[in-house]
């Protein structure tokens, strides 16, 4: 039953999130057609060239892999203005897509790592590198896709090289800000209802009842029963599983190869529950309903088929 009281609490943390998100994202948007449009992103041919010339994707590309790093928003930002104009295919946008897992990682490195060395030491370390061996094994299968799919020669199409103006000071701004604006208000027109639609399904506890009804798939991972409770946890929030997780080391409850399969097999079933409540308004806000929820599922399936193959080789390889 939907009552107004639900109502006012999805708007009221829909409202939160979106004045959380959207300011971020629209200046990491500006800030990316700035560098384009400065010339200063063209200054990293030598990073590029490596990567553009193993893959074979188009210049511009490269320049989102590349951007991906300061900001997974301005990366997905370029790469919708060159499908928008025709440059890229749909099969190129989800191998760019995919390929990015490593440097949106190393972005993400400096908000997660301390987090988890506070929480578990050096089991929070050694889980780290695990999850970011894995987003490098995911960029790299990416890329060797993209031999095959992007079919290019790593330059710039003809189409952006017309279209690039080196510009300088006011004109600068002015010409990024004009750039920005379409992407951002697409963004806002989608982003706005799909949210308020998750924060209405959290409130209403559809995500509480289908958690607690596929908790019976951790039987089929090799952790545990103490573990189960991290689990748990980690649908809710991360932080509230590592600090369950660190009691747990200290107390010695569980071994170090317990830990980390726990919080392994937490992180596949977290990522769904990321997926569902923040990933779709995200991807559908910059790509649109169909593109933006095919991007997501499978991103976040072959995340979770190489964390489920490293579940497994942990269980089997590494000692007790």
């Amino acid at each position: 039953m939907i009552t107004e009281e639900l109502i006012i609490k999805a708007a009221s943390g829909s409202i939160k999130y979106i004045t959380g998100i959207i300011p971020i994202t629209a200046a990491s948007i500006f800030a990316a057609n700035l560098l384009i449009q400065s010339g200063f992103l063209d200054k990293l041919n030598w990073i590029l060239n490596p990567l553009t010339k193993y893959s074979g994707m188009r210049r511009e590309l490269g320049m989102a892999f590349l951007t991906s790093m300061g900001s997974p928003s301005a990366a997905n930002g370029i790469m919708k203005n060159l499908i928008d104009d025709g440059i890229i295919n749909e099969k190129e946008l989800t191998v760019t897509v995919l390929a990015n897992a490593f440097p949106v990682m190393l972005m993400e490195t400096r908000s997660m790592l301390p987090v988890m060395i506070s929480f578990l030491g050096i089991t929070g370390l050694k889980i780290f590198l695990i999850v970011l061996s894995l987003r490098f094994i995911q960029t790299m299968i990416a890329l060797t896709a993209g031999r095959f799919i992007y079919q290019h020669d790593g330059e710039m199409s003809a189409e952006s090289k017309k279209n690039i103006n080196i510009l300088r000071g006011f004109p600068l701004i002015i010409s990024s800000i004009k750039n920005s604006l379409p992407t951002i208000k697409r963004i806002l027109k989608i982003t706005i209802p799909v949210t308020f639609l998750t924060y209405l399904l959290v409130e209403t506890g559809m995500f509480r009842f289908i958690s607690e009804h596929i908790l019976f798939f951790t039987k089929i991972f090799p952790i545990p029963v103490e573990g189960l409770g991290i689990v748990a946890a980690y649908m809710g929030h991360y932080v509230a599983a590592y600090t369950m997780a660190g009691n747990v080391i200290t107390q010695g409850v569980l071994t170090e190869k317990e830990i980390i399969l726990t919080l392994m097999t937490a992180k596949v079933f977290g990522s769904i529950f990321f997926a569902v409540r923040h990933s779709i308004p995200y991807y559908v806000g910059i790509y649109g309903t169909r593109t933006g929820i095919r991007l997501m599922s499978i991103n976040t399936s072959v995340r979770n088929i190489l964390q489920i193959i490293a579940i497994f080789v942990i269980y089997c390889c590494w000692p007790s």
